[in-house]
């Protein structure tokens, strides 16, 4: 020690005694400034969300996370501190029940389909064998989704539910051909060879068309691509997996059939069944014009019925579950707005409707969870229904609505929001609106303004502008001449606020609970003015005790949560619930209300989110539709060999839009992009049976050598059957899926129904109008042109036992489709299909910019 203090001599009037610290400052344990409080069931919890990574698979990772959870609450109660979990919100939950609908509707559609084979074949053996192509093509289909890395999805199971009333319609047509040669006196295995090779060609090329229409859909960009690429594919490899079994196990089955005897008579053998339908085809080809200006008086009323039509992005599931999300004005302090919020589940605790409610304050929300960094003056809140109340949801939450405002403050907001399965995507169904300029405060007023107005539509529920997103502060302004006089600088002063009213970390002790952060601060309750904080003091470099309203400016002040900006301009969002109206229909009056709003120049409201994308996705898939009509005549193109023929087909095509349009219109559904792409399908499904009919046209001129209307009612005639079955597999296997029932169906039920209402209607009307536009646009051959002419002056393609004999004779004498042909037509198709991608490319990139422009 230093000597010269030896001499000092103690005062006993000051004793030196230890302080502790607990006699000039408070010690306790407490949470380090709570952000959030979370509650289930009114208890208080805490709230973990847990994402997979991108491609990790939803039902496994959530499979996995179950089990986890199990294993940590066994070992929790095993060590007497038992901890509850429990779940809020499972995605894969919701994936699981709607694979289990689609997987219905699969299953239902096929069982339907089989039932129209019973009615129609009246035979279990024939039946049983044509119905086997479902159940051989989809597990074929699977094969190939394996091999490809795809799994089960929605989009997947949804495409096999759509084909499973298509997967038949080629071994219909086989069969039928198979018992029509059968009937003119060849032997069973005869008959299964030369019956499937005369219809080779058209069944492969109807099922080219079919997938070609595919072809484009498998480019769409955006979300629609992500959904329906995946869609598509299965649907090809059910279709290309049923023509497979269509010309291979068809022909095996039906000669061993044919060999254990005649088949009792059933529809496809008794055309003579129905004579209204030659004399319908007599009137046709005798009047053609006249089925001509009847269908253009259809096309003109569909056209009129599509443009009443609605637009929409996609329909939306609905779940069981519903949001609440409450703001009060800014500045709220977590404790009272969680006051608020208690009383909002206290509402819902006492209605049996409600079966479970998470709540949260503060924190910011994803998918029904939140994290910290929210403001404090809001509270989110996600409410399970009981399944039995479903119907009811609308109502109730209408009446939940009514009971909230009761129990908030004037100034406070709650918006109700139903919860949707596309949210998982992150696509949200609500519209936005988009104010942009150069001024801050400009653009505040024009979207409070606008907010303002839009509150007055009927169909406009909640509405929320993001400059109202605001928040107290505190400004503190250094006085630079003072602050440079007494030597602090902005650092020093901004780090003695923060030790002020934060605290400092000092240290950290080691407890039986774990590791605890020690925080060394000053009671928070000192500071509660601006006078409070402007008495916090330091130390100038000099020693000189300053206090910080002495070299500062302190002010209060409200402020923006952020400042969005969009191309270097300051935008205000507003979003809008909106009900009983379609999304285009709602953002279309949203914007003719605003246009009565003067607007100072540089400034503009325009549409955004869901409107945008829904209008640039629509223009992509009526692109995609016109691709894919012409590549469907691109195929039909290559198997006749003819620019005419698949020209007469194509003409088909609007008759089959009337009923797609009528059929929206009936359900109340809107244009989506479902719907369009259920219009796209529909242009590859409805020509096949134009092309069936058409070859069989050509082959009475060709083969039997009848005259044109002759041919024309023998050929339309022998289709008939096989036509009326694969329309009616095709509607009644996608009946389940057009229903919507349960969580997935919804999402496709307008592609169903578009499908369902064109081949109804599409094909009653193509049974007249092909043979009257075949009637008008081909020329009556001469003999020398028209192939192998027959002396029997024939009455009917099917007489009696001379003119089968006849018949038989001719088609033996007439060309037959070979393998080596059936080859070079799809090398042909697959060529076309090539180019198409080419053109597609080309005319996607053109439309684009073209958009663009537009914009």
């Amino acid at each position: 020690g230093d000597p010269s203090m030896g001499g000092l001599e103690l005062n006993d009037d000051f004793p030196i005694t230890p302080v502790t610290l607990e006699t000039i400052a408070e010690v306790k344990q407490d949470t380090y400034n709570p952000t959030s409080i979370v509650r289930f069931n009114g208890q208080p919890s805490i709230s973990l969300s847990i994402q997979k990574e991108g491609d990790a698979n939803t039902v496994i990772v959530a499979r996995r996370v179950r089990q986890e959870l199990q294993t940590l609450a066994a070992e929790s109660a095993a060590a007497s501190a038992p901890v509850v979990f429990n779940t809020v919100f499972d995605q894969a939950e919701e994936i699981e029940r709607a694979l289990a609908d689609l997987a219905w509707s699969l299953a239902g559609g096929a069982v339907l389909a089989i039932f129209v084979l019973i009615v129609f074949l009246k035979n279990w053996r024939t039946t049983m064998f044509i119905g086997l192509s479902i159940p051989t093509a989809i597990i074929a289909t699977f094969t190939i989704l394996y091999f490809t890395d795809l799994t089960i999805n929605l989009m997947t199971l949804g495409g096999l539910a759509l084909a499973a009333g298509m997967l038949v319609d080629n071994a219909i047509v086989v069969s039928e051909n198979i018992y029509r040669h059968y009937q003119l006196g060849e032997s069973p295995a005869e008959a299964a060879v030369s019956g499937a090779r005369e219809v080779a060609g058209a069944v492969t090329a109807s099922t080219l068309t079919t997938i070609s229409v595919f072809f484009p859909v498998v480019f769409l960009s955006g979300l629609a691509g992500q959904l329906f690429w995946e869609f598509a594919l299965t649907v090809a490899c059910a279709i290309i997996a049923s023509l497979l079994v269509a010309l291979t196990v068809i022909p095996l089955l039906a000669s061993r059939s044919l060999q254990n005897g005649r088949d009792r008579e059933n529809l496809i053998e008794k055309p003579h069944r129905l004579p209204g339908y030659r004399n319908m085809l007599s009137f046709a080809v005798s009047r053609p014009w006249w089925i001509i200006i009847l269908a253009l008086l259809l096309i003109g009323l569909g056209v009129f019925g599509y443009r009443s039509l609605g637009t929409d992005f996609f329909p939306s599931p609905d779940e069981s579950s519903f949001t609440v999300d409450i703001t009060l004005p800014p500045g709220t302090t977590l404790k009272s707005t969680d006051s608020y919020l208690a009383e909002v589940e206290s509402i819902l605790n006492d209605r049996k409707e409600i079966s479970s409610y998470t709540s949260r304050v503060g924190g910011s929300q994803f998918m029904g969870f939140s994290s910290a960094g929210g403001v404090s003056s809001e509270g989110h809140l996600r409410a399970e229904v009981d399944p039995a109340y479903m119907e009811q949801m609308d109502n109730l939450i209408e009446e939940i609505r009514r009971e909230v405002e009761t129990v908030l403050p004037e100034e406070a907001g709650a918006v109700f929001a139903r919860e949707s399965l596309l949210d998982a995507a992150g696509f949200s169904v609500q519209l936005e609106l988009v104010v942009s300029g150069s001024d801050l405060e400009t653009v505040t007023a024009i979207t409070e303004r606008a907010a303002l107005l839009l509150a007055e539509h009927p169909h406009f529920t909640d509405i929320r502008s993001s400059m109202e997103e605001s928040r107290p502060e505190i400004h503190i302004t250094l006085d630079q001449g003072e602050a440079l006089q007494k030597g602090v600088t902005q650092f020093q002063a901004a780090t003695k606020v923060r030790e002020a009213l934060e605290g400092i970390p000092v240290s950290r002790i080691e407890t039986d609970q774990g590791i605890l952060n020690v925080v060394l601060g000053y009671q928070q309750d000192n500071f509660k003015t601006i006078e409070d904080i402007g008495q916090i003091g330091f130390y100038s470099p000099s020693g000189e005790y300053l206090r910080l309203d002495e070299v500062a400016e302190i002010t209060e002040d409200y402020g923006p949560l952020s400042i969005p900006r969009e191309d270097q301009r300051i935008v205000g969002q507003i979003e809008i619930q909106y009900s009983d109206i379609d999304l285009g229909k709602a953002t279309t009056e949203a914007l003719e209300i605003l246009d009565d709003l003067v607007l100072p120049p540089g400034y503009d409201i325009k549409a955004a989110g869901s409107s945008t994308l829904m209008e640039d996705v629509l223009s992509e898939l009526q692109l995609v539709l016109i691709v894919a009509a012409l590549l469907v005549y691109l195929v039909m193109a290559a198997q006749f060999e003819s620019l005419l023929h698949p020209f007469i087909i194509i003409c088909s095509l609007p008759l089959a839009y009337i009923g797609a349009v009528m059929g929206l219109l009936l359900t109340g559904n809107a244009i989506s992009v479902p719907a369009l792409i259920g219009i796209v399908v529909l242009s590859g499904i409805l020509v096949n049976d134009g092309i069936i009919m058409v070859d069989f046209i050509n082959q009475q001129r060709r083969i039997y050598g009848l005259p044109l209307e002759k041919a024309i009612i023998e050929g339309a005639s022998a289709r008939l059957r096989p036509i009326l079955m694969t329309t009616a597999t095709t509607v009644l296997g996608l009946f389940p899926l057009a229903l919507g029932i349960g969580e997935g169906a919804q999402l496709q039920a307008p592609m169903a129904i578009t499908i369902i209402g064109g081949q109804i209607t599409g094909t009653l009307l193509l049974l007249l109008a092909i043979p009257s536009i075949y009637r008008i646009l081909t020329k009556e051959q001469s003999d020398e042109n028209g192939g192998h002419k027959m002396e029997t002056n024939l009455t009917s393609a099917y007489g009696g036992p001379d003119k089968k004999r006849s018949l038989l004779q001719a088609e033996q004498k007439g060309p037959q489709v070979s393998s080596k042909k059936i080859i070079i037509l799809i090398g042909r198709m697959i060529l076309v299909l090539v180019v198409a991608a080419v053109v597609f490319y080309l005319i996607r990139a053109a439309g684009q910019d073209v958009l663009t422009v537009i914009r």
